[in-house]
Protein backbone atom coordinates (compact mmCIF):
# COMPACT_ATOMS: atom_id res chain seq x y z
CA UNK A 1 0.00 0.00 0.00
CA UNK A 2 1.27 3.48 -0.92
CA UNK A 3 -0.56 6.65 0.12
CA UNK A 4 -0.26 10.21 -1.17
CA UNK A 5 -1.61 12.62 1.44
CA UNK A 6 -2.47 16.19 0.41
CA UNK A 7 -3.78 19.10 2.52
CA UNK A 8 -3.64 22.84 1.81
CA UNK A 9 -2.60 23.81 5.31
CA UNK A 10 0.51 24.27 7.46
CA UNK A 11 1.32 21.11 9.41
CA UNK A 12 0.78 21.34 12.29
CA UNK A 13 -1.09 24.61 12.25
CA UNK A 14 -4.40 24.40 14.04
CA UNK A 15 -7.61 22.75 12.84
CA UNK A 16 -7.08 20.44 9.88
CA UNK A 17 -3.35 21.12 10.03
CA UNK A 18 -3.23 19.35 13.39
CA UNK A 19 -5.35 16.46 12.14
CA UNK A 20 -3.11 16.09 9.09
CA UNK A 21 0.02 16.08 11.27
CA UNK A 22 -1.10 12.95 13.11
CA UNK A 23 -2.29 11.31 9.89
CA UNK A 24 1.06 11.84 8.15
CA UNK A 25 2.92 10.73 11.28
CA UNK A 26 0.94 7.47 11.31
CA UNK A 27 1.63 6.81 7.62
CA UNK A 28 5.34 7.48 8.05
CA UNK A 29 5.64 5.16 11.06
CA UNK A 30 3.90 2.35 9.18
CA UNK A 31 5.96 3.03 6.05
CA UNK A 32 2.94 3.40 3.78
CA UNK A 33 3.36 7.09 2.95
CA UNK A 34 4.59 7.64 -0.59
CA UNK A 35 4.38 11.42 -0.51
CA UNK A 36 2.88 14.23 1.57
CA UNK A 37 1.93 17.63 0.15
CA UNK A 38 0.98 20.79 2.08
CA UNK A 39 1.67 24.52 2.40
CA UNK A 40 4.35 23.96 5.04
CA UNK A 41 5.67 21.72 7.79
CA UNK A 42 8.88 19.91 8.69
CA UNK A 43 7.40 16.44 8.24
CA UNK A 44 6.08 17.23 4.72
CA UNK A 45 7.74 16.17 1.45
CA UNK A 46 6.31 18.76 -0.98
CA UNK A 47 5.29 22.18 0.30
CA UNK A 48 4.23 25.55 -1.06
CA UNK A 49 4.79 28.01 1.84
CA UNK A 50 4.20 31.08 -0.34
CA UNK A 51 0.50 30.14 -0.47
CA UNK A 52 0.19 30.95 3.24
CA UNK A 53 0.53 34.61 2.24
CA UNK A 54 -2.57 34.48 0.01
CA UNK A 55 -5.37 36.32 1.90
CA UNK A 56 -8.29 34.60 0.14
CA UNK A 57 -9.05 31.04 1.26
CA UNK A 58 -10.78 30.30 -2.05
CA UNK A 59 -7.79 31.42 -4.11
CA UNK A 60 -5.32 29.70 -1.80
CA UNK A 61 -7.14 26.36 -1.82
CA UNK A 62 -7.44 26.31 -5.61
CA UNK A 63 -3.84 27.32 -6.21
CA UNK A 64 -2.75 24.60 -3.81
CA UNK A 65 -4.87 22.04 -5.65
CA UNK A 66 -3.45 23.13 -9.01
CA UNK A 67 0.20 23.04 -7.89
CA UNK A 68 -0.13 19.80 -5.93
CA UNK A 69 -1.67 17.98 -8.92
CA UNK A 70 1.73 18.10 -10.70
CA UNK A 71 3.28 16.02 -7.91
CA UNK A 72 0.69 13.24 -7.96
CA UNK A 73 1.96 9.93 -9.27
CA UNK A 74 1.00 6.26 -9.18
CA UNK A 75 -0.19 5.23 -5.71
CA UNK A 76 -2.71 2.91 -4.03
CA UNK A 77 -4.64 5.65 -2.21
CA UNK A 78 -4.86 9.40 -2.70
CA UNK A 79 -6.08 11.19 0.44
CA UNK A 80 -7.03 14.85 0.01
CA UNK A 81 -9.03 17.41 1.95
CA UNK A 82 -12.29 18.83 0.66
CA UNK A 83 -12.10 22.02 -1.47
CA UNK A 84 -8.35 21.45 -1.95
CA UNK A 85 -7.97 18.32 -4.03
CA UNK A 86 -10.17 18.00 -7.14
CA UNK A 87 -7.40 18.43 -9.75
CA UNK A 88 -4.99 16.26 -7.77
CA UNK A 89 -7.61 13.56 -7.14
CA UNK A 90 -8.57 13.54 -10.82
CA UNK A 91 -4.95 12.90 -11.75
CA UNK A 92 -4.58 10.18 -9.07
CA UNK A 93 -7.72 8.51 -10.43
CA UNK A 94 -6.02 8.16 -13.83
CA UNK A 95 -3.25 6.21 -12.10
CA UNK A 96 -5.85 3.83 -10.65
CA UNK A 97 -5.75 5.13 -7.07
CA UNK A 98 -8.66 4.93 -4.67
CA UNK A 99 -9.73 8.47 -3.77
CA UNK A 100 -10.37 9.46 -0.16
CA UNK A 101 -11.73 12.97 0.45
CA UNK A 102 -11.78 14.17 4.06
CA UNK A 103 -14.38 16.77 5.02
CA UNK A 104 -14.05 18.69 8.32
CA UNK A 105 -17.62 20.00 8.20
CA UNK A 106 -21.10 18.86 7.23
CA UNK A 107 -22.09 18.40 3.57
CA UNK A 108 -21.47 21.73 1.88
CA UNK A 109 -25.15 22.14 0.94
CA UNK A 110 -26.16 21.55 4.56
CA UNK A 111 -23.59 24.14 5.54
CA UNK A 112 -24.94 26.56 2.93
CA UNK A 113 -28.57 26.10 4.03
CA UNK A 114 -27.78 26.65 7.71
CA UNK A 115 -25.66 29.72 7.04
CA UNK A 116 -28.22 31.20 4.64
CA UNK A 117 -30.81 30.98 7.41
CA UNK A 118 -28.41 32.59 9.87
CA UNK A 119 -27.42 35.39 7.49
CA UNK A 120 -31.09 36.15 6.91
CA UNK A 121 -31.79 36.32 10.66
CA UNK A 122 -28.96 38.76 11.32
CA UNK A 123 -29.07 40.74 8.07
CA UNK A 124 -25.67 39.63 6.83
CA UNK A 125 -25.15 40.32 3.14
CA UNK A 126 -23.25 38.16 0.67
CA UNK A 127 -23.04 34.47 -0.19
CA UNK A 128 -23.07 32.03 2.70
CA UNK A 129 -20.79 29.75 0.67
CA UNK A 130 -18.66 30.82 -2.28
CA UNK A 131 -20.38 29.50 -5.46
CA UNK A 132 -17.14 28.15 -6.93
CA UNK A 133 -16.30 26.39 -3.65
CA UNK A 134 -19.77 24.86 -3.62
CA UNK A 135 -19.41 23.52 -7.16
CA UNK A 136 -15.92 22.18 -6.53
CA UNK A 137 -16.93 20.47 -3.28
CA UNK A 138 -19.70 18.60 -5.06
CA UNK A 139 -17.27 17.50 -7.78
CA UNK A 140 -14.92 16.15 -5.13
CA UNK A 141 -17.75 14.21 -3.48
CA UNK A 142 -18.52 12.72 -6.89
CA UNK A 143 -14.96 11.69 -7.73
CA UNK A 144 -14.27 10.27 -4.25
CA UNK A 145 -14.47 6.56 -3.58
CA UNK A 146 -14.77 7.37 0.11
CA UNK A 147 -15.57 10.49 2.13
CA UNK A 148 -14.26 10.74 5.69
CA UNK A 149 -16.23 12.83 8.20
CA UNK A 150 -15.54 13.39 11.92
CA UNK A 151 -19.01 13.15 13.48
CA UNK A 152 -22.39 11.50 13.19
CA UNK A 153 -23.95 14.92 12.52
CA UNK A 154 -21.65 15.39 9.52
CA UNK A 155 -22.22 11.83 8.32
CA UNK A 156 -26.01 12.20 8.47
CA UNK A 157 -25.80 15.42 6.44
CA UNK A 158 -24.22 13.48 3.57
CA UNK A 159 -26.82 10.73 3.77
CA UNK A 160 -29.56 13.38 3.77
CA UNK A 161 -28.23 14.57 0.41
CA UNK A 162 -28.44 11.08 -1.04
CA UNK A 163 -24.88 9.78 -0.81
CA UNK A 164 -24.34 6.05 -0.50
CA UNK A 165 -23.81 5.13 3.20
CA UNK A 166 -21.04 2.76 2.12
CA UNK A 167 -19.14 5.72 0.72
CA UNK A 168 -19.34 7.97 3.80
CA UNK A 169 -17.09 6.82 6.65
CA UNK A 170 -16.98 8.13 10.22
CA UNK A 171 -13.53 8.92 11.63
CA UNK A 172 -13.60 11.11 14.78
CA UNK A 173 -10.68 13.44 15.46
CA UNK A 174 -8.36 13.15 18.45
CA UNK A 175 -6.73 15.16 21.23
CA UNK A 176 -3.32 15.35 22.92
CA UNK A 177 -4.10 13.89 26.34
CA UNK A 178 -0.68 14.90 27.71
CA UNK A 179 -0.94 18.53 26.64
CA UNK A 180 -4.49 19.03 27.92
CA UNK A 181 -4.85 17.81 31.49
CA UNK A 182 -7.69 17.85 34.00
CA UNK A 183 -7.57 20.80 36.37
CA UNK A 184 -7.49 20.07 40.08
CA UNK A 185 -9.89 22.70 41.41
CA UNK A 186 -12.54 25.18 40.36
CA UNK A 187 -11.60 28.80 39.65
CA UNK A 188 -12.69 31.35 42.26
CA UNK A 189 -14.87 33.14 39.70
CA UNK A 190 -17.45 31.19 37.68
CA UNK A 191 -16.02 31.42 34.16
CA UNK A 192 -17.63 30.37 30.90
CA UNK A 193 -15.17 29.95 28.04
CA UNK A 194 -15.58 29.99 24.26
CA UNK A 195 -12.63 29.40 21.91
CA UNK A 196 -12.91 29.57 18.13
CA UNK A 197 -13.71 31.83 15.23
CA UNK A 198 -15.95 34.58 16.59
CA UNK A 199 -18.54 34.59 13.85
CA UNK A 200 -22.13 33.95 12.91
CA UNK A 201 -21.41 30.29 12.06
CA UNK A 202 -20.18 29.56 15.59
CA UNK A 203 -23.35 30.87 17.22
CA UNK A 204 -21.55 33.32 19.51
CA UNK A 205 -24.42 35.79 19.03
CA UNK A 206 -26.73 33.44 20.96
CA UNK A 207 -24.16 32.93 23.69
CA UNK A 208 -23.93 36.70 24.20
CA UNK A 209 -27.72 37.02 24.34
CA UNK A 210 -27.93 34.19 26.86
CA UNK A 211 -25.20 35.72 29.00
CA UNK A 212 -26.76 39.19 28.99
CA UNK A 213 -30.10 37.75 30.11
CA UNK A 214 -28.52 35.91 33.05
CA UNK A 215 -26.77 38.76 34.91
CA UNK A 216 -24.80 36.30 37.06
CA UNK A 217 -22.79 37.53 40.04
CA UNK A 218 -19.04 36.87 40.40
CA UNK A 219 -18.99 35.44 36.89
CA UNK A 220 -17.39 36.16 33.53
CA UNK A 221 -17.66 35.06 29.92
CA UNK A 222 -14.33 34.80 28.10
CA UNK A 223 -14.43 34.69 24.28
CA UNK A 224 -11.16 33.76 22.62
CA UNK A 225 -10.52 34.02 18.89
CA UNK A 226 -10.48 36.29 15.83
CA UNK A 227 -13.63 38.35 15.23
CA UNK A 228 -14.97 37.65 11.73
CA UNK A 229 -16.44 40.41 9.51
CA UNK A 230 -19.95 38.91 9.59
CA UNK A 231 -19.95 39.31 13.39
CA UNK A 232 -18.88 42.94 13.58
CA UNK A 233 -22.33 44.23 12.61
CA UNK A 234 -23.89 42.24 15.45
CA UNK A 235 -21.37 43.59 17.98
CA UNK A 236 -21.95 47.14 16.78
CA UNK A 237 -25.64 46.95 17.71
CA UNK A 238 -25.25 44.80 20.85
CA UNK A 239 -24.73 46.21 24.36
CA UNK A 240 -22.09 44.03 26.01
CA UNK A 241 -22.17 43.37 29.74
CA UNK A 242 -18.98 44.32 31.59
CA UNK A 243 -18.50 40.65 32.51
CA UNK A 244 -17.72 39.73 28.87
CA UNK A 245 -14.03 39.63 27.91
CA UNK A 246 -12.74 39.29 24.35
CA UNK A 247 -9.25 37.80 24.10
CA UNK A 248 -7.00 37.47 21.05
CA UNK A 249 -6.19 33.91 20.11
CA UNK A 250 -3.56 32.43 22.40
CA UNK A 251 -1.27 29.46 21.83
CA UNK A 252 -1.34 28.79 25.58
CA UNK A 253 -4.68 27.03 25.31
CA UNK A 254 -4.09 24.68 28.29
CA UNK A 255 -3.96 27.68 30.65
CA UNK A 256 -7.19 29.08 29.19
CA UNK A 257 -9.01 25.80 29.79
CA UNK A 258 -7.62 25.54 33.33
CA UNK A 259 -8.95 29.02 34.14
CA UNK A 260 -12.53 28.10 33.13
CA UNK A 261 -15.48 26.45 34.85
CA UNK A 262 -17.50 25.47 31.77
CA UNK A 263 -16.87 25.38 28.01
CA UNK A 264 -19.70 26.72 25.83
CA UNK A 265 -19.73 26.11 22.08
CA UNK A 266 -23.12 26.93 20.47
CA UNK A 267 -22.10 26.28 16.86
CA UNK A 268 -24.67 26.49 14.04
CA UNK A 269 -22.62 24.27 11.72
CA UNK A 270 -19.52 22.20 12.28
CA UNK A 271 -17.83 18.91 11.59
CA UNK A 272 -16.40 18.14 15.00
CA UNK A 273 -14.66 21.06 16.68
CA UNK A 274 -11.25 20.16 18.12
CA UNK A 275 -11.72 22.71 20.91
CA UNK A 276 -14.48 20.58 22.43
CA UNK A 277 -12.08 17.61 22.57
CA UNK A 278 -9.47 19.83 24.24
CA UNK A 279 -11.97 21.21 26.75
CA UNK A 280 -13.12 17.71 27.67
CA UNK A 281 -9.50 16.58 28.11
CA UNK A 282 -9.05 19.59 30.42
CA UNK A 283 -11.90 18.37 32.61
CA UNK A 284 -14.52 20.91 31.56
CA UNK A 285 -18.25 20.24 31.17
CA UNK A 286 -19.47 21.12 27.68
CA UNK A 287 -22.58 23.04 26.66
CA UNK A 288 -22.97 22.74 22.92
CA UNK A 289 -25.29 21.94 20.03
CA UNK A 290 -25.83 18.72 18.10
CA UNK A 291 -24.46 20.56 15.06
CA UNK A 292 -21.05 20.95 16.71
CA UNK A 293 -20.37 17.22 16.23
CA UNK A 294 -18.86 17.04 19.71
CA UNK A 295 -18.30 13.64 21.36
CA UNK A 296 -20.26 14.45 24.52
CA UNK A 297 -22.88 12.41 26.33
CA UNK A 298 -26.01 14.33 27.26
CA UNK A 299 -26.43 14.72 31.01
CA UNK A 300 -23.08 13.07 31.80
CA UNK A 301 -20.26 15.04 30.17
CA UNK A 302 -22.31 18.07 29.21
CA UNK A 303 -25.55 19.30 27.69
CA UNK A 304 -26.73 19.52 24.08
CA UNK A 305 -29.03 22.44 23.33
CA UNK A 306 -30.88 23.29 20.09
CA UNK A 307 -29.15 25.70 17.73
CA UNK A 308 -30.21 29.35 18.13
CA UNK A 309 -31.86 28.63 21.52
CA UNK A 310 -30.30 31.23 23.81
CA UNK A 311 -32.82 30.47 26.55
CA UNK A 312 -31.63 26.86 26.76
CA UNK A 313 -28.04 28.08 26.75
CA UNK A 314 -28.80 30.39 29.65
CA UNK A 315 -30.58 27.61 31.56
CA UNK A 316 -27.61 25.22 31.29
CA UNK A 317 -25.06 27.89 32.17
CA UNK A 318 -27.07 28.82 35.25
CA UNK A 319 -27.36 25.13 36.19
CA UNK A 320 -23.59 24.82 36.50
CA UNK A 321 -23.27 28.16 38.29
CA UNK A 322 -25.81 26.98 40.86
CA UNK A 323 -24.28 23.49 41.17
CA UNK A 324 -20.48 23.67 41.52
CA UNK A 325 -20.26 19.97 42.43
CA UNK A 326 -21.76 19.15 39.03
CA UNK A 327 -18.95 21.06 37.32
CA UNK A 328 -16.46 18.64 38.86
CA UNK A 329 -18.64 15.59 38.24
CA UNK A 330 -19.32 16.38 34.58
CA UNK A 331 -15.69 17.48 34.10
CA UNK A 332 -14.36 14.18 35.45
CA UNK A 333 -16.76 12.29 33.20
CA UNK A 334 -15.64 14.39 30.22
CA UNK A 335 -11.98 13.60 30.82
CA UNK A 336 -12.71 9.89 31.18
CA UNK A 337 -14.76 9.82 27.98
CA UNK A 338 -12.31 11.76 25.84
CA UNK A 339 -9.51 9.35 26.73
CA UNK A 340 -11.09 7.13 24.07
CA UNK A 341 -10.25 9.84 21.50
CA UNK A 342 -6.47 10.08 21.71
CA UNK A 343 -4.51 10.88 18.57
CA UNK A 344 -3.08 7.39 18.82
CA UNK A 345 -6.64 6.03 18.52
CA UNK A 346 -7.23 8.29 15.50
CA UNK A 347 -4.08 6.98 13.83
CA UNK A 348 -5.03 3.35 14.35
CA UNK A 349 -8.53 3.92 12.97
CA UNK A 350 -7.17 5.75 9.92
CA UNK A 351 -4.71 2.97 9.04
CA UNK A 352 -7.37 0.31 9.66
CA UNK A 353 -9.67 2.20 7.29
CA UNK A 354 -6.98 2.18 4.59
CA UNK A 355 -6.39 -1.54 5.05
CA UNK A 356 -10.08 -2.30 4.53
CA UNK A 357 -10.43 -0.30 1.33
CA UNK A 358 -9.36 -3.14 -0.97
CA UNK A 359 -12.02 -5.42 0.55
CA UNK A 360 -14.97 -3.03 0.22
Amino acid sequence: MEVIYSVGSKIPGGGIGNVAYYAIDALKKRKILKKSISTGGQIVDIKFPFLNLVPSWVVKDNLFDFFSSFFVEKCSIFHGWNNMCYFAAKRAKKFGAKIVVERASSHIKTQEDLLKEEYKIWGVEGSAVNPFTLKKSLLEYEIADYILVPSEFARKSFLDWGLDPRKVKLLPFGVDLNKFKKKQKLPEKFTCLFIGQVGIRKGVQYLLKAWRNLSLKNSELVIVGPIFPDFKKFLKDFVLPESVKFVDYSYDLPSLYKSASVFVFPSIEEGSALVTYEAMASGLPIITTKNSGSPIEEGKTGFIVPIRDFNSLAEKIEYFQDNPSKILEFGNNARNEIENYSWNAYQKKLVNFYSRIKYD
